[in-house]
């Protein structure tokens, strides 16, 4: 058993049973209750449970929740799915930040490079898997990630992460947070990543490295003992060094039962912009054009 694996296992049995149990759940049915009263699949992630295994990205730790499947295209970008198809066009389950829907406009796809929250702002993950539709409409088909940070109170002073990977990947976040009043509190992060470049099949650089800058603010206030007013926003930008263009960097088989097609994806160039394809008609690797942000 790994470091990891015994904090977590001394941590769950130091909890009470009662302490599980009641854990609200927003996301099901868009109100809380607690978590063994909703009638669905549902996982929570809390933040010790993204630091204890080692994670540096809140979607890192999809990757150990059963019926989820989280691929990576290129160093910036990971693709999440639930019961369904992969890659970047997945766009049937629903993602939510404090029950904002964060789903981009453009093919209602989930973009985690720019909505992925600071570890110290975050309260919990809500995964609930299965048909969402009847409440949250038809992105929910596949199920429902509500994402859910804490209240301002709960992150008064100051915090900074830092994470440097052994490949030159470096994350950097900041987290303030300060009293208004007795009943008035607000919180502002900062948050910058750098992305190392990735290779190539071909073994040539792939040309993605990259940045992404994020900031971001809340701010609570108590109006009445049942009653509370929040107003958070925030912005988020990326770039891409590169413009990752495979046209003259493809592999090309020497097969004589491959053959070649120009290539509609990508411009030709000297090489023709030329795509191998087998001689069945399957593609042996699919090509991808990019531009900056």
């Amino acid at each position: 058993m790994s470091p990891f694996e015994k904090a977590e296992l001394k941590r769950l049995l130091n909890l009470d049973f009662r302490d599980l149990a009641s854990i609200p759940i927003r996301g099901v049915l868009g109100y809380e209750q607690e978590h063994w009263r909703n009638p669905a699949s549902v996982q929570v992630i809390r933040p010790e449970d993204i630091s204890l295994n080692g994670h540096v990205l809140m979607v890192d730790s999809f990757r150990n929740v059963a019926g989820m499947y989280v691929t990576r295209g290129v160093e910036y970008d990971d693709f999440v799915t639930m019961r369904n198809f992969s890659g970047s066009a997945t766009e049937k389950f629903l993602t939510m930040v404090d029950g904002r829907e964060v789903l981009q406009r453009m093919g209602g796809t989930i973009n985690w490079t720019t909505e992925d929250v600071p570890l110290a702002i975050l309260d919990r993950v809500e995964i609930i898997r299965g048909p969402g539709a009847s409440i949250w409409g038809t992105n929910a088909v596949s199920g429902v990630v509500n994402v859910v940070t804490k209240h301002a109170a709960s992150t008064q002073g100051n915090s900074v992460r830092t994470v440097i990977e052994d490949d030159g990947t470096f994350l950097g976040e900041y987290v303030h947070g300060g009293l208004i009043s007795d009943d008035s509190f607000y919180r502002v992060w900062v948050r910058g990543q750098e992305y190392s470049e990735g290779e190539l099949m071909s073994g040539l650089p792939a040309r993605d490295d990259g940045y992404a800058r994020k900031a971001g603010f809340r701010f609570d206030k108590a109006l009445t003992p049942d009653l509370a007013f929040t107003f958070a926003g925030g912005f988020a930008t990326r770039r891409v060094d590169h413009v990752l263009d495979l046209t003259s960097r493809l592999l090309y088989p020497t097969d004589p039962n491959y053959t070649a097609f120009p290539n509609p994806f990508l411009p030709a160039d000297g090489n023709g912009g030329l795509l191998p394809i087998a001689s069945n008609g399957e593609f042996p690797f699919i090509p991808v054009s990019l531009t900056p942000l």
